[in-house]
C-alpha cells in the first residue's frame, strides 16, 4: 500500500467509503475523525455543495513557522518568540466517533434530510402503458424480473454501449432497496412529474374519446404543473399525439358509405340534433 493511501495520523488505510481530507500542503490524506478539527456537518455540507475544504495537517501547519534561531536574535529571544508562536497554533479539539467506516456519499444522500431517496410507482406512464418506477433524483426504472413477491427494477437508460446497471429491488412489504451499482449518468430533473402528467393525459384521453387531445393536454398541464422546473416533460404536441394514438382503436370506425348505424352512446348530450330534409332534383 502506497503512503498516500494511508492516514497520516493513524496510519490506517484510507478508503472512498470514509470521510477523509487531503492536506493542501503535503497532499496526503487523513481521516476526518483523526483530529482534523472538521465536523461532520461541515464535511457533508461541502460534499453536497461540491466545494473543497481548505485544510492542512498539523505537520504542514508547524512547518510554516519561521526558524527564529538566527544571528539576529540570541538564543533566549528566539526560544521565547518560538514558544509564543507555538502557543498560537490551532490545536483542534479531540473528536470521538464510533467508527472510521463513515457512510459513502450515496448513502449520505439517501439518509440525510432533504437528500433522502424516495420512490414512486406511476402506472400507465410508459409508451406501452406499463408501470414505471421513478425516484426523486430523476432516475426512472422498468421491470427487470419478478422473484416471488419481490420485483427487480432496472434503470431505463440502457444504450447498447455502456448501459446503466443501476437497479432497485421492491420487496413484498413495499420497501425499495437500491442495488450496489451506481448510475453512470445524471438524473433528469422533474422525471416524476413528467411521468405523472404523461399517465394522466393517457387516462383522460381514454375516458374522453372525442374530446380534442390538445384540450386534454392543456387541462392536465394547468392542473399538474408547478413552479418547479420540469425539463423532462415532453412537448404538448407529443403528448397530444400519444393520446390520439392510444385511443385510436377505441373509437368507432368512420362510416365509408351511407349504410351505417348511428350509435347514440357516442353522441354528446349537448350535440345539435335536427331533422334534415334533402331534396333531390332529377
Amino acid at each position: 500500500m502506497a503512503d498516500e493511501d494511508l492516514c497520516i495520523a493513524c496510519t490506517l488505510i484510507v478508503t472512498t467509503r470514509q470521510e477523509v481530507l487531503q492536506c493542501d500542503g503535503c497532499q496526503k490524506w487523513q481521516h476526518r475523525v483523526c483530529n482534523t478539527g472538521i465536523s461532520r456537518p461541515e464535511y457533508r455540507n461541502a460534499v453536497r455543495a461540491g466545494t473543497d475544504i481548505p485544510w492542512e495537517c498539523q505537520t504542514c501547519v508547524v512547518s510554516h513557522i519561521p526558524n527564529f534561531k538566527s544571528t539576529r536574535f540570541d538564543e533566549a529571544e528566539a526560544a521565547g518568540l518560538e514558544e509564543e508562536m507555538n502557543s498560537t497554533i490551532y490545536d483542534p479539539p479531540m473528536v470521538t466517533e464510533s467508527s472510521l467506516e463513515d457512510p459513502d456519499l450515496q448513502t449520505l444522500e439517501n439518509t440525510a434530510g432533504q437528500f433522502s431517496l424516495t420512490f414512486e410507482l406511476v402506472e400507465d406512464s410508459t409508451k406501452r402503458g406499463k408501470t414505471k418506477l421513478v425516484d426523486n433524483h430523476g432516475y426512472t426504472y422498468n421491470v427487470k424480473r419478478r422473484r416471488g413477491d419481490n420485483t427487480d427494477w432496472q434503470c431505463t437508460v440502457r444504450p447498447r454501449v455502456d448501459p446503466c446497471k443501476a437497479t432497485v429491488t421492491q420487496r413484498a412489504d413495499g420497501e425499495f432497496v437500491p442495488g450496489k451499482q451506481q448510475h453512470n449518468h445524471p438524473g433528469k430533473v422533474g422525471a416524476a412529474l413528467a411521468a405523472r402528467i404523461t399517465a394522466r393525459t393517457k387516462k383522460e384521453a381514454v375516458a374522453n374519446l372525442f374530446k380534442p387531445a390538445t384540450a386534454i393536454v392543456n387541462q392536465v398541464l394547468l392542473e399538474e404543473l408547478t413552479d418547479a422546473p420540469c425539463p423532462s416533460l415532453p412537448k404538448p404536441t407529443d403528448l397530444a399525439r400519444a393520446a390520439n394514438y392510444l385511443r385510436q382503436s377505441l373509437r368507432p370506425t368512420d362510416p365509408k358509405d351511407m349504410e351505417f348505424q348511428l350509435d347514440h352512446d357516442h353522441i354528446p348530450d349537448d350535440f345539435l340534433r335536427k331533422d334534415i330534409t334533402v331534396r333531390a332534383f332529377f
